[in-house]
């Protein structure tokens, strides 16, 4: 809300002058360049006295109309003479030639009881948000976009200001209350695949937005599916590529140790069978260079000191 630093009263035509250059040093004061042509974020700043009549203007296309009480903005920021802000909807002026968002807050007197006159700019939407929200980048696709309750694009990356997001049943599944997320049939931004969507709600400003236009305002984060779940993938790839390495690993070695130890092992076994039915005529040849061999020669010693008695 502001004061007018003037006995409570809006500068009559003599101080249009002095009226105007108190507009151009609360832009500066706001941050704002006091010739909006030249500024991209700004496109209009005009002052109104308490009937709606068009005191001074800023603005980078033309002048606004004289009369603005009979406007719903006005109205609604007047508040009957009590005052309010107001924020409006996202929408597409032909004035200006792209999407754009009004501002508008009482010009309250010294008691701060009663509006003398209303203050309004008209900010480019994709321009004033893009520093905040175009910024917000996790990984290659993950952004955040910043939308109202009837799914309407203020600011993304992707997604030009004024689109509509294409599941209505996405917008609809997001609460206003807290933030989480949902899982969704799309991605929110044309494509079918199914995501993950986190959000946010902005609820300062949705006080404002909701008293304004009935809607809210609320951030989506979102990744693409494939890159999101990509280490999920990356990890089961590796898990999948471990358990084929032991499973060749034991493979290997039950190779080694059937033909190391299991394969002599029998024959020893087919050799002493053959000596205690007698019929053991040649010595067993096995080559292993561990027991097993030394085992094998006692079994042959043996053998032919058997012949001998």
């Amino acid at each position: 809300t502001l004061r007018w630093p003037m006995g409570g009263r809006i500068a009559p035509d003599r101080e249009a002058g002095a009226a105007q250059e108190a507009l151009k040093r609360f832009a500066r004061t706001a941050g704002l360049n006091d010739r909006p042509g030249t500024h991209a974020t700004l496109h209009a700043l005009f002052l109104t006295d308490a009937e709606g009549a068009l005191l001074v203007s800023l603005s980078s296309n033309g002048l606004p109309a004289y009369r603005q009480a009979d406007q719903d903005w006005w109205q609604r920021t007047y508040g009957q003479g009590k005052g309010q802000t107001y924020l409006s909807t996202v929408a597409f002026d032909d004035t200006f030639g792209g999407y754009v968002f009004t501002l508008a807050i009482p010009v309250m007197d010294e008691s701060r009881q009663r509006v003398i006159g209303i203050l309004q700019s008209v900010f480019d939407a994709n321009e004033f948000f893009k520093p905040a929200i175009h910024p917000i980048r996790f990984g290659r696709t993950g952004h955040v976009m910043l939308i109202d309750s009837r799914g309407t694009v203020i600011s993304c990356p992707i997604l030009p200001t004024g689109v509509r997001v294409h599941d209505d049943a996405l917008v609809r599944s997001v609460p206003v209350e807290d933030a989480g997320w949902v899982k969704a049939s799309s991605d929110g931004h044309g494509g079918q695949a199914t995501s993950i969507i986190g959000f946010a709600p902005l609820p300062e400003t949705s006080v404002t937005t909701k008293a304004s236009t009935g809607l809210l305002w609320h951030t989506f984060a979102w990744q693409s599916s494939q890159e999101l779940f990509a280490p999920t993938r990356s990890l089961l790839l590796w898990i999948a590529s471990a358990s084929l390495l032991a499973v060749g690993l034991l493979g290997s070695i039950g190779y080694y140790a059937a033909h190391r130890i299991v394969t002599p092992i029998r024959h020893l076994q087919e050799g002493a069978a053959r000596i205690g039915r007698g019929e053991l005529t040649e010595p067993l040849t096995i080559r292993t260079g561990d027991e097993i061999e030394q085992l094998a020669d006692e079994i042959n010693t043996m053998n032919e000191r058997l012949k001998n008695a």
